[in-house]
């Protein structure tokens, strides 16, 4: 084909046809910007081809990582709404609400009180999305803005369990200073009546275990808030996913 193009500009040259040469010459740099906007339009579908079979397997990354965040969630949930409930008791029963009868019962609020734990999520795809630059990939915008939230939420979970951990680490070590807490380890009852009514008319103690509550009630609402987000954004991704 190329051989002939060549051979009728030859042809057309040395007969000296200058305007039918012309005509050839516009038609020849047509078929070559044809062939070039054709040549990117194939590389462009490759492109796109590529950039959607990426974005698929994000999504079920991403989809498998949280159906893992709300087993967590339940985890943590759970975690919290018993320490609300511990901690609800001890209060009560220091302010002569209910009665407890025996240490052991005490004692076992006493420490459950004590409890703590975090949220331990599944972050793989997120970090591979955000630290690639390949969230522009995920096409569907509330997707897209549902990631972007859910790691800004993340954070500041994060941030908010700190917060309840240096208090946690404030009521253990009031125990450590004011009974023989050291028994316990040893499977030992490390309360007894005299270091019960001590504790429990002590105001230092009794806000430690009201801030150990307000700090469960706050991390059990985002945990619930972050478990209904969640959800529904897993609906979506299912939709989503080919």
């Amino acid at each position: 084909m190329i051989k002939f193009f060549r051979r009728l500009r030859q042809k057309l040259l040395s007969e000296n046809k200058f305007s039918k040469y012309l005509l050839y010459a516009i038609g020849e740099i047509i078929l070559v910007v044809i062939g070039i906007l054709l040549a990117l339009q194939v590389n462009n579908w490759n492109n796109d081809k590529n950039d959607r079979a990426k974005e698929q397997l994000y999504l079920s990354s991403f989809h498998s990582d949280m159906k893992i965040n709300l087993k967590e969630l339940d985890r943590v949930i759970e975690k919290s709404s018993q320490t609300i409930s511990t901690t609800d008791s001890l209060l009560r029963y220091a302010d002569g609400q209910i009665k407890l009868n025996t240490v052991r019962e005490i004692q076992a609020l006493v420490m459950e009180t004590a409890s703590y734990t975090f949220f331990f999520g599944a972050e793989g795809t997120i970090k591979d999305i955000f630290g690639s630059g390949d969230l522009a990939l995920i096409q569907n915008d509330s997707i897209r803005k549902a990631m972007v939230n859910w790691e800004a939420n993340l954070k500041y979970l994060k941030e908010f369990e700190t917060l309840g951990k240096d208090n946690q680490l404030s009521y253990i070590n009031y125990l450590k200073s004011e009974t023989p807490m050291y028994k316990y380890a040893l499977k030992r009852d490390f309360l007894d009546h005299e270091t019960i009514n001590k504790i429990i008319t002590d105001e230092k103690f009794l806000n430690l275990v009201g801030e150990q509550k307000h700090m469960a009630k706050e991390v059990n609402r985002l945990y619930l808030s972050q478990k209904t987000k969640m959800t529904e954004l897993l609906n979506q991704v299912s939709k989503t996913i080919e």
